[in-house]
């Protein structure tokens, strides 16, 4: 537990930003996960249609990596959010395992606001430094592996390089992420992402169109990061200019609310590295036992369904510090409103999503080069399932979180590990692209497809069968919050 004296209390309203929101925010919301999630699919054709299918798949392994590292970012940037949560609740305590229970509402402890802003920074130095070293030893191992087994490609570990280091780069500066998410400034984070990928989407197309090269999507990938580190000084300089004459916390104090942070911190980051092993490990191991290029397939398949869960996530990600402040204050028939339309929303959009790409996407891709394609229907269609199994998992485990807890980490870890393994195996034994899809789903079948869902009910006080009809009611509270 953290405790600290306020030494000044604002009001909440002068960390907020005066505009309009609502249904504003949702369409923000959308347009920000197809860019984040789906910039990859956007300049698909042109890349497809510029370079050579080898160099697609060593592209799309980089994404597959970016993709680790962004699920590390978001398992640390939704636990890190939620203390901040806790701070624009109110909150005088913080505690490393459940809900604060003194809370000043309507007011921010200015204290414990400049205490935290330090340690998320520190917090995010370290998940930094451990990005560098993974991408500087076990990341290169594995790319030197690829270079030696695939056709030679100009530039490829300068490309690695510079990509490594906007990596580490984009990892350090989440904390501030973070810190707009906990202040329910949602559709600032949207905005960082339009402008940061909607730049390095132009410049990608500009690019491969003069220079068709992987250097080209490395050269568009590190001038975004720069555009996101730029946006996010404008976003943040009123919340830095309020704490600035604040005294610093001294260092005991500050260590307790370091290791406070961390507690739950570091479990929901390993978490998030088992759900990596469980989603998206296949695709390194893919390559390195089936090739580059069908790992390019796989890989293509494998982001789109990534860039749909984005989307049908958006609605619960702007319900989510909402339902964290419900829960501060025991607001039960809320927190089940929330929930309620963040789960039919994802539900439907997820497999609208899923069907648009069963139906069309091999027909798409065969439009733009006879040399690459998408898996097949049978192969789609597990992944798509299984994808949604995840998306499932991925909404009902965020909720559990805003309790303070991660009790799935032992679960996760467990299953990561089996799924890993079984991967292995497979490629070992020279097995289709379907056993590894079905070995991702046998294993989450088995206890986290139902067990986590049925947690988040209960503790929400949620039963199914109220879902449809409160969901409506949620729907419009967040059309109209303000």
């Amino acid at each position: 537990m953290t405790k600290h004296v306020a030494v000044e209390l604002l009001p909440l309203e002068v960390f907020r930003r005066s505009r309009r929101r609502g249904g504003h925010d949702l369409i923000f919301g959308i347009a920000s996960q197809i860019l984040q999630m789906g910039s990859g699919l956007i300049i698909l054709p042109i890349v497809i249609a510029t370079l050579a299918p080898h160099e697609v798949g060593f592209w799309y392994v980089f994404m597959t990596i970016q993709s680790m590292v962004y699920l590390l970012d978001f398992g640390f940037v939704p636990t890190i959010s939620r203390n901040f949560n806790y701070i624009f609740a109110g909150a005088d305590v913080i505690h490393s395992d459940r809900l604060p229970t003194q809370t000043k509402q309507g007011l921010v402890n200015l204290s414990l606001l400049q205490g935290l802003l330090t340690s998320s920074r520190n917090v995010y130095r370290l998940m930094a430094l451990a990005v560098g070293l993974g991408l500087g030893t076990i990341g290169s191992l594995y790319i030197n592996k690829l270079v030696q087994d695939s056709p030679p490609i100009a530039n490829i570990w300068l490309d690695w390089g510079f990509f490594g280091a906007a990596l580490v780069f984009h990892t350090y500066y989440q904390w501030q992420i973070s810190v707009l998410t906990g202040a329910d400034r949602i559709r600032e984070t949207y905005e960082v992402a339009i402008v940061s990928r909607g730049f390095q989407v132009v410049v990608s197309i500009i690019g491969l169109a003069i220079v068709p090269s992987v250097t080209t999507l490395v050269v568009a990938y590190v001038l975004s990061a720069l555009v996101m580190r730029l946006h996010l000084y404008f976003c943040m300089r009123d919340i830095l200019r309020r704490v600035k004459t604040v005294p610093h916390l001294n260092f005991a104090a500050q260590l307790d609310l370091f290791m406070t942070l961390w507690t739950n911190t570091w479990r929901q980051g390993v978490v998030l590295m088992s759900f990596f092993l469980i989603g998206r490990f296949n695709v390194l191991v893919i390559a390195a036992y089936l090739g580059v290029v069908a790992s390019g397939q796989f890989s293509i398949a494998a982001q789109a369904l990534l860039a749909i869960t984005g989307v049908a996530h958006v609605l619960a990600n702007n319900a989510y510090p909402k339902i964290v402040n419900a829960k501060v204050h025991a607001d039960f028939q809320r927190v089940k409103k929330l929930l309620s339309a963040g789960a039919v929303f994802m539900w439907t959009a997820y497999i609208c999503g899923a069907i648009c790409l069963i139906a069309l996407g091999p027909f798409l891709i065969s439009l733009l080069k006879d040399s690459t394609a998408l898996p097949t229907t049978q192969v789609l269609l597990l992944m798509a399932f299984a994808g949604f199994v995840e998306s499932n998992l991925q909404l009902f485990c965020h909720v559990i979180t805003a309790d303070n807890k991660v009790p799935f980490l032992w679960a996760y870890i467990i299953s990561g590990t089996l799924i890993t393994a079984g991967n292995i195996l497979a490629g070992q034994f020279g097995m289709p692209l379907e056993a590894f899809v079905l070995i991702q789903i046998c294993v989450q079948l088995c206890y986290n497809a139902w067990r986590w869902p049925l947690m988040a009910l209960h503790d929400s006080h949620l039963r199914l069968h109220e879902i449809p009809r409160l969901s409506v009611r949620g729907l419009r509270s967040l059309l109209s919050s303000s």
